[in-house]
This record gives C-alpha cells, structure tokens and sequence, in this order.
C-alpha cells in the first residue's frame, strides 16, 4: 500500500522540468495571505514531474520528507517504473533537495585495511532498489525515518524485507546536514529496526512516527505468518555527537489491545503512541471502517480508548488518527451515520487544563465535530493532521462551506481551521467563520479563487501551524503551471494592522501618552520580534507593551505605550515599526500636532451669544506611572499593594471598560493581581479620580515585569503602566564542603520561601543522594545530609529546589575518599 489514504499515485505522462515556483495567491480572493511552493524538487532547483507521496515536515517546517519516483538527486534513476525512494527538502535559501534512502553502488569495493575505492564509479553511491516509502522527521530535521523493501540501503540489512530505516543526516553532531565524506559519500549514518536479518522469520516493519528530539520511534509490526500488525515502541538511544545506538528488541514495548493495529501517531514529546485497532472482518471489504483508537502512555505502558464522540459515547468506527504534541488533542475520522460522510471529530483529553490526560474517572473528556461548514453542519473532513501546539487542524474536504474561496467544484481541497478561535466564538455565542483555504490555484476562476484542480491530499502541519504541506494532483498552485503529483508548501503570512495613533494640541515640550493596539490579520500566527519608531523622533515607545515576544493568531491583539513630546510647533508624523521573527516589517502610522505652551489671558466679560462644545483633548492621567514595588524579599512572598489612580484629564467623560494584569510571554501569572478596584466599568467626568489596588507576589528570583491595562470603551484613551518588582535569589551553603564518604555533611539555604517544601539533592555518578526541609519564617532552612559509601570521589552539584516550582539554588560538595580503621588486635605474650 503506497498510500495510506487511497493509494492514489500521482503520475505524469513526461517529464518537465521547470524553475521553482512560488505563488502568492491571488489579491481578489478571500484566501488569506500566504506563498505556495513545490517541495518535491530536484537538487538543482528544477522539478521532475512524477508522484509524491506521504509529506512529513520538521517542526519549523524548513525541512521537509517526501517519496518520490522521480530522480531528484544525480545518484538515482528516475522512471514511472522506479522504485520510490525518500527525499527531503531544505526549503530554506537557497534550497536543496538531498536523497535519504542512499546506498552504495556494487561497483564501489573497498579494499580491506584501506578507505579508497578498489574500483569506483563516478557517482559511488545510488538510490534504494526498490521502495522506500512513509518518512517521518525529528524537530530539527536531523533524524529520518522511513519504511523500506531495498536490500542495497546503507544500513547493512541486505535483505529485500519491508523494515524501518532511521537515517541520521549530522552523525559528527556538528549542526551541519548533508555534509560530503572525503571519498564523496554522503555523510550519513543509518540503522535498521527489528529482527537479524539473518533470521529466516524476519518481522517487518513499516509506517513509522518519531518524537521530536528523534529519541522515540513507533511502528507498525507484523510477525511472519500473522494477518494482523501490532504498534511497537521503543527509545533510541543516542551517543554523546546524538548518533542513535541500535536498540535491543527485547526492549521493545507492544501495546496489549487485540485486532489489527493501524499505523502509530507519535506524540512530539515521545510520551503518547495514539493508532486505530480494527478494519474489516476477516479482512474483507466493507463500506465502513471497525475501529477504536487507542493512545498508549508509554511510560505507563497502558492504553486507553479515546475515540470519543460529541455525545459521549465511541465511535467504533474510527480511522486515521492524529495527535498534538502533549497527546492532549486527538483528531480522528468518524461517521456520524452508516454510509454518510466521514468527519473529523476532535478530543480534548484534558478540557479543564489540570495536566491529567483522560478519559477517566477523574479525568473526563469533551469531543467535537470539527469539521462543520459556516452554517455549522457537520461536513466532509477526512485524513486529520494537528499542529504539535493543538492549535490549527488540517483536514481534506470537497464539500461546500468549508472555505471562503469557490464553491460547488467538488474538488477536494485541503482546509485548515484555528481551533482555539473556534473554541472562543463558540463560546461567545458568535457565528463561525469559514476555514482557510490551503491549497488555493494560483489562477482566478471568476472573482474568487478556486481549490486546485486535482485532488489535495495527506495534509500536515508545522508545529506552530505556520506551514502546511500536502500533495495535489493540480497543476495550478503555482504559476507557471506546472508539477501534476508533486509536494507542495504552503506558508501563510499574516501581518499585523493598527489605526493611526493621533495626539491633537499637546503643547510644546509637554508629554501625552497613548496605547497603540497592534492588531492580527490574516490567518496563522505570527510573532512580534522588536518594536521602534521611526520617522520624527517627538515620538518614542514607553516602557508598557506586551508584544515583543507575543505570538499573535487571528483575532488577537497585543498593546503598546507611545509617547509623544512635541518640542517645535507643526504637525509631525512617525511610524511604529513591528519587525516579525520571519523578518517581514510593517510600519503603523503615528502622527501628532503640537501647540505653544498656553499663556494665561486677563480676565474678560463673557460675550452673549451661542457657543460650540470644545475639542476634547487630554486622557487618562496615571499616578504613579510607572509601578515599581521596592523590596528585598524571597520569592512568592507579597512584596505589599499600591495604590495606582487613574484621573480624567480630558475635556469630556471617558467609558472605562476592563482592567487588568495583561499576559504576554515575558510575563509570570501571578506576578502582579488586582486587588481590587473601583475603574471597572464607570464613567468618568472630567475631574473625577477612581482607583486600583495591585499586589506584587514574584514568582521567581529577579526583577519581574508587567503591565496593567486601564481599557477604555473609546481605544484611543486606553492607558497602560509598566509593573516592576524585584525578588532576592536563594542562596545554598554546603558545610562542610569537602566530606568524606559515609559522612554527614549539612545543607543550609536562606531566602528561600518561607514555609515552603525544599528538596536537596546530590548526583553523582551512579547515585542521587537526596534529602528534604522545610524553609522556616525568615527563609532559612538547614539538613543533614549522608554521603554513602559507595558514593564516587570528586566535585558533584548540589541543588536544593522549591517543591512544585522552578525556584532552585545550587552549590557543590567535594566528596573524598574516607579513612580506613585498621583492625584492632591484641595480641598476647
């Protein structure tokens, strides 16, 4: 089976070749913006039409795998009657393509004792002999695994047996992929998964998942004469350079669920192992897939069935798993009647965000159909994928409603949603928004865009979301048209948007201070990397923001202070620039007028007749601002409260709305808390003073930031003020330091938290001796600690950790030899 959905291959009647191409999708759709590129390339840059098959992607999504039969590397002979063999691409610049499934040519003989080539060709190494297929990649790239049936691979197997390859492209551990030997073979290391091939019973292994850091692998495994395949586990064990050493198949775990076991879904962090268990009876056709899927903890080595469904119970005809990357999030396909249309339903094992995994007890669940159209009917969703942060889902569809673009195509597109916008506007009682669109045609069909022209299959995503692979039978993703059957990327690019930030009549040398919301558009995140002002330098950022460091998805906004202090009179102009961790700029427009410093007039008599309402002008007036709680005091004990008013400067009343601690990715909950306040909600007239009540609690040692939001109904009078504590780090004492073995020595600490569990320990080679205390009112706490016998000479670290936080001070302890007492004879005369 080459093709876990429907085996469809792609294939093309010639070959093309043509340069890389990268469209932009057209500016009349309502496809969001976002580039499409062929990955499945030659290593010139050129595309060789053929079929890709089963696109896997690292998790920023620079590298990605990909089968092919078409020859993308000089080394392998391309042809619709070629086998496939596994490839990835760096689609980083300027891009490269490189071979995985590599083995030496017979031609290429070394003699024994010597590392020259006896006779060699000028190209030593060539492509598998037959298929490789199914890869799946580390985080980084580095590691790749694959199934394979050649018998000439570099992992010395030698037999034409379906088995898992792991190929690791750094073996030096050096940080450089794909480097060249000095003989001319690609530097790569390989290791095979399973049995001897010297055993005549050799059991296969194909379709294989690696967790991020590649230090766990899961497969499917079939014994010799069985009808059904089980998943296998294991840990692969990496040297200091991160080489994988072969595992013992003894050390194997197997999943204890009976029926035939379907292709494993590893979790990024190596803890989940999720699969489908079923198919037909007696391996017979049927129009409805028989099944559960199972997660496996594999620590714990136990599964649990997990296909739920909306209304509680399981489906039981479950297929095609996926899986975030704690294991919290399961997407499984599921008919919600005999014969209807297979849907994407979504399992959220721990709804309530305790860090406990169910179904449960203790642990209940919640599912949903996520698939719905935008009148929010259940549609076609089929061959989920999620994101590893469980925050976008990919699925293929040819129903309507599921995308903004064309409709009525039947064309079966690949779709992307945000599930945590979904999650929101449900529960805001808002009307859903249509799906994105991730394979638009790069062409225009009328005034929308259309899905591409053939079938888009096998979708998958980057970690973040940020990139979507899949493979198309289309021709017009790119433009010029071309590359039937090939990979494809898909990047969104969303930017971020903001109204003009306006200062009217602040007088000359005199400051005003705005909130400039930074808004996200488009779809897919995007994160802030640095703020500036550029332009007229009256203007700069304040010390308040929460967006440096923000990642921003749909719907969201983050804050930033600007202050403007005119020092000439005129109009003067400035733009806030928001630089992207990808690198795209985007200037949001500043502007502010500026007056003479007023002078006092003499008194006049009022003049009768009608008169206009003034200009509003002025804001909110913050005192103090900025907050900054003063103290030298453990962390997680309240350094005190202030007491922050929030005065009406203008000329007319202000709505005030919310106000709060706003989060951001530099900032700690429970750092900073309103106590209390009386802002929320009131109008106030001008003149009139309310106010709220903060108290600092760092979490952790250091200076600590905040910042409190004073929201307003108008945004342009929203006001934030930067919150700074500071909190003393704990210190360790080991007395004596240097203890010999079957001693004690003591472990003392200060400015710790008071009342607070500590846990002390010591490693050493072999050996972690541990001890425990409590920190008393001051902060201080001491223990004795026993040093075994058996425990190994020299300097080893000591740390000492607040329970249940990352709170942690270190030291070290030397550990020498202990004296030895001689015997104590008497002897007689």
């Amino acid at each position: 089976m080459l093709n876990r959905r429907s085996g469809r291959l792609f294939l093309a009647l010639a070959l093309l070749l043509v340069p890389v191409a990268v469209t932009t999708a057209p500016t009349a759709a309502a496809t969001s913006r976002g580039t499409t590129e062929v990955v499945s390339l030659g290593a010139d840059g050129a595309d060789s039409a053929g079929s890709a098959l089963s696109p896997a992607l690292s998790a920023d999504g620079s590298q990605v795998a990909f089968a092919s039969r078409a020859a993308l590397d000089p080394v392998v002979r391309g042809g619709t009657d070629a086998p496939y063999n596994v490839y990835v691409r760096d689609r980083r610049a300027p891009g490269r393509t490189v071979l995985i499934s590599r083995a030496l040519q017979a031609t290429y003989i070394v003699a024994r004792g010597s590392s020259a080539p006896l006779r060699a060709t000028a190209t030593p190494e060539e492509g598998g002999n037959r298929d490789s297929l199914h890869p799946t990649v580390s985080a980084t790239g580095r590691y790749v695994a694959f199934e394979s049936i050649a018998d000439n691979l570099r992992d010395n197997f030698g037999r034409a047996e379906r088995r898992v390859v792991v190929c690791d492209r750094d073996p030096d551990g050096d940080g450089v992929f794909d480097e060249l030997r000095p003989d001319g073979i690609m530097d790569f290391g390989y290791l095979y998964l399973g049995s001897d091939p010297a055993d005549p019973q050799v059991t296969t292994g194909s379709e294989p998942s690696l967790s991020a850091d590649g230090t766990v692998i899961a497969w499917r495994e079939m014994l010799p004469g069985a009808t059904t395949a089980r998943v296998a586990v294991t840990r692969l064990v990496q040297d200091p350079q991160g080489r994988p050493l072969p595992p013992d198949p003894d050390g194997f775990r197997y999943p204890e669920v009976d029926g035939n076991h379907g292709p494993p879904q590893l979790s990024a962090n190596g803890h989940e192992a999720v699969f489908a268990v079923g198919g037909c009876p007696a391996l017979l056709a049927c129009a409805e897939p028989i099944g559960s899927i199972q997660a496996y903890d594999i620590a714990a080595d136990l599964s649990t069935r997990v296909d739920v469904t909306p209304d509680g119970s399981f489906s039981g005809v479950a297929a095609w798993p996926a899986v975030s990357g704690s294991g919290r999030l399961i997407a499984y396909e599921h008919s919600l009647q005999p014969g209807g249309p297979r849907v994407t339903v979504v399992v959220d094992r721990d709804p309530a965000g305790i860090g406990r995994l169910g179904p449960g007890a203790d642990a209940p669940v919640s599912a949903t159909v996520a698939s719905r159209d935008t009148t929010d009917r259940p549609a076609e969703g089929t061959a989920p994928a999620l994101s590893a942060d469980g925050r976008y889902l990919a699925f293929q569809s040819s129903a309507d409603g599921m995308h903004p673009d064309a409709q009525g195509t039947g064309r079966t597109a690949v779709v992307v949603r945000d599930l945590v916008l979904d999650a929101r506007r449900e529960k805001a009682g808002a009307p859903r928004l249509p799906g994105e669109l991730g394979s638009p045609s790069g062409q225009l069909c009328g005034p929308q865009v259309c899905p591409a022209a053939g079938p888009s299959e096998s979708p998958r995503l980057s970690a973040n979301g940020s990139v979507l692979v899949f493979t198309s039978a289309g021709d017009d993703l790119v433009s010029p048209p071309c590359c039937v059957g090939a990979a494809v990327a898909r990047t969104f690019q969303p930017q971020v948007t903001a109204s003009t930030t306006v200062f009217d009549g602040v007088p000359v040398g005199r400051s005003a201070t705005k909130t400039a919301v930074v808004r996200h558009e488009g779809f897919g995140p995007l994160t802030i990397g640095r703020l500036s002002v550029t332009g007229s330098a009256d203007f700069v950022t304040g010390m308040a923001e929460n967006c440096v460091g923000a990642t921003l998805h749909a719907d969201e906004t983050c804050s930033v202070t600007v202050e403007f202090t005119p020092t000439s009179v005129g109009t003067k102009e400035a733009a806030l620039r928001v630089e992207l961790r990808n690198g795209a700029v985007t200037d949001l427009p500043l502007r502010g007028s500026s007056t003479a410093l007023p002078t006092v007039p003499p008194p006049t008599q009022p003049t009768p007749g009608p008169t206009t309402a003034p200009t509003p002008t002025g804001g909110l007036v913050i005192n103090p601002d900025p907050v900054d709680f003063t103290g030298s005091l453990p962390a997680l004990v309240p350094i005190g409260v202030r007491s922050v008013q929030v005065r009406n400067g203008a000329t007319t009343p202000i709505e005030l709305s919310a106000v709060e601690v706003l989060s951001g990715p530099r900032f700690t909950p429970g750092d900073f808390t309103v106590v209390s306040t009386t802002c929320s909600g009131r109008r106030l007239d001008p003149g009139d003073i309310c106010s709220v009540e903060v108290r600092a609690t760092p979490q952790s040692p250091g200076r600590r930031t905040g910042v409190l939001s004073i929201a307003t109904k108008d945004p342009a009078y929203t006001r934030l003020i930067a919150l700074s504590s500071q909190a003393v780090a704990p210190v360790l004492v080991v007395n004596p330091a240097v203890v010999r073995t079957n001693r004690v020595t003591t472990v003392a600490g200060r400015d710790f938290p008071p009342g607070r569990a500590v846990t002390v320990v010591v490693t050493t080679p072999g050996t972690r001796l541990r001890t425990t205390a409590v920190a008393g009112s001051t902060g201080e706490f001491s223990a004795a600690l026993l040093v075994f016998p058996q425990t190994s000479t020299g300097t080893w670290p000591v740390e000492a950790v607040v329970d249940g936080t990352t709170i942690r001070a270190r030291s070290t302890v030397l550990v020498v030899p202990g004296s030895f007492q001689p015997p104590d004879f008497t002897s007689r005369r």
